[in-house]
């Protein structure tokens, strides 16, 4: 202790040397084990073969939650949710939209509210239907009842043309008809000629026609022919009482006419009125047409043809040039 106290500076200095040895033999300890630690971190990490099989189910289910968003229902109230439902002050109340109907004013067909809101029309307003914004000639009502629905805001997108044909009155009248006269052998029906007489047709014509030949102007053809003699009770002699058989083949109609004798057959005729391109306030073409006979002439297509094959009261029935069958409604009044 006393050389301690007499050689502190030495001490000092000999102590401090020691922590020197000490600290610099570990750093060399460190650095040989740095070597086979940086190896450890750097080598190949082992390759697996097996991957964490996905869970789809969540992707499913989140596409299904974007597809259908939540909505909240409610006895009062219905939509998507923090979403106001559609509203209008109308005489001083409030009226929801978008559920309820506005009917077209020519066949009282219901035009949903909601269709009209999809493109931007006003669902409230009872003159939306009357309108034509794109300038198509079809008003919105005609397009909001067509099958399917078209864009009343795009004039490309449109309904058929002949769709704009509504029924006005459907009439059903007496047409007479006469078998006059056959000139050739019975025995051979192929080789004779028939005259037909269609008695209330105006402006027609009676001719000889062969078996299987139109009767003009009237839509029927001559179908078959049966020849027929009874005894004459009062002569002992034989009458010719043969018979012509005529038919539509559109309307699947035929008549059985006796030899000079006038038979009687309805004739139905139906009155039409084209609308394409006429305002609400305007007046359609009007045109009559006799079952069987064929529509044309109607702007802007005048060359397309169309026939009429049936109808009634409540509406008719015409056959389009694709073959296709088509319902002309009623004019509502």
């Amino acid at each position: 202790m006393d050389w301690i106290k007499n050689n502190y500076d030495r001490f000092i200095l000999a102590l401090f040397a020691a922590v020197l040895i000490g600290v610099a033999v570990m750093l060399f300890l460190t650095a040989q084990k740095f070597g086979e630690r940086f190896s450890e971190v750097m080598a190949s990490p082992i390759k697996s073969t097996q991957i964490k099989e996905v869970d789809i189910n969540r992707i499913a289910q989140a596409r299904k939650d974007f597809e259908a968003p939540l909505k909240w229902q409610s006895e009062v109230h219905g939509g998507l949710v923090f979403t106001s439902e559609s509203y209008v002050v109308k005489e001083g109340r409030l009226e929801k939209i978008g559920k309820g109907f506005l009917k077209h004013s020519r066949t009282g067909e219901q035009i949903p509210q909601a269709w009209l809101l999809q493109y931007k029309l006003s669902a409230v307003d009872e003159t939306v239907g009357l309108q034509d914004p794109d300038g198509d000639g079809f008003l919105t009502e005609d397009e909001a009842v067509a099958k399917p629905p078209t864009d009343p805001t795009k004039k490309e997108s449109h309904p058929p043309y002949h769709t704009q044909i509504f029924l006005k009155s459907w009439v059903t009248t007496k047409f007479r008809w006469k078998f006059m006269e056959y000139i050739g052998d019975p025995k051979a029906p192929e080789s004779m000629t028939f005259q037909i007489n269609p008695m209330d047709l105006r402006g027609g014509r009676t001719e000889f026609l062969p078996l299987g030949k139109e009767i003009p102007g009237t839509g029927f053809i001559i179908k078959s022919f049966e020849h027929k003699e009874v005894v004459n009770p009062s002569t002992g002699g034989k009458t010719d009482v043969s018979e012509v058989t005529i038919a539509n083949p559109d309307t699947s109609e035929s008549i059985v006419l006796p030899l000079l004798k006038i038979v009687d057959s309805p004739t139905q005729i139906g009155t039409f009125e084209y609308r394409w391109g006429k305002k609400a306030t305007e007046a359609g073409q009007t045109f009559t047409v006799q079952r069987g006979k064929e529509i044309y002439n109607l702007p802007p297509e005048p060359a397309i043809k169309y026939k009429l094959l049936d109808g009634n009261q409540d509406g008719a029935v015409i056959l389009l040039p694709d073959g296709q069958k088509y319902t002309v409604p009623l004019l509502k009044k």
